[in-house]
Formats: structure tokens, C-alpha cells, sequence
């Protein structure tokens, strides 16, 4: 499995959850390619699954607090 399938059936799977916020791709410490998981707040309940991996790669959980609109961009009209 690629990582652009593994990242989005990890999508897939918890984009309703309340502590979700995004997956995204990079590398670990190794330089191999992992899965990151942005989450609102990290616990041992969310880590805990994925401390195996998710379909072959390793997930990162990143903490990004809540993620909200931003105001305008660019020049208004």
C-alpha cells in the first residue's frame, strides 16, 4: 500500500472523531516515510492504536490544539 492510501484510510477512518484534526505525510527520525496524525490534544487513548503503525508506517501525533477560520487573505475588494 502507498503512503497517499495509507494516509487516506486513516482519513477515512477517524475524520468524524472529536479529537481529529488532519493526516499528513513526511518522514520519522529514520527518514522513512510516515503517517502524521494532527490531533486537538494528545492522550495515551488516541496514541495507544497506533503506537504499531497504521497499514506498514509508523504515525507521528502531532498536537495542534483547535483549528479554527482564519480572517481574510490578501487585499479586500
Amino acid at each position: 500500500m502507498s503512503l497517499r492510501d495509507a494516509s487516506f484510510a486513516l482519513w477515512s477512518q477517524f475524520h468524524g472523531q472529536p479529537w481529529f484534526v488532519a493526516v499528513g505525510e513526511g518522514v520519522n527520525d529514520q527518514r522513512r516515510p510516515c503517517l502524521i496524525l494532527y490531533v486537538k490534544r494528545k492522550t495515551r487513548t488516541i496514541g495507544e492504536p497506533f503506537n504499531q503503525g497504521w497499514m506498514g508506517y509508523d504515525v507521528l501525533l502531532k498536537e495542534v490544539g483547535t483549528v479554527g477560520p482564519t480572517g481574510p487573505v490578501g487585499p479586500a475588494r
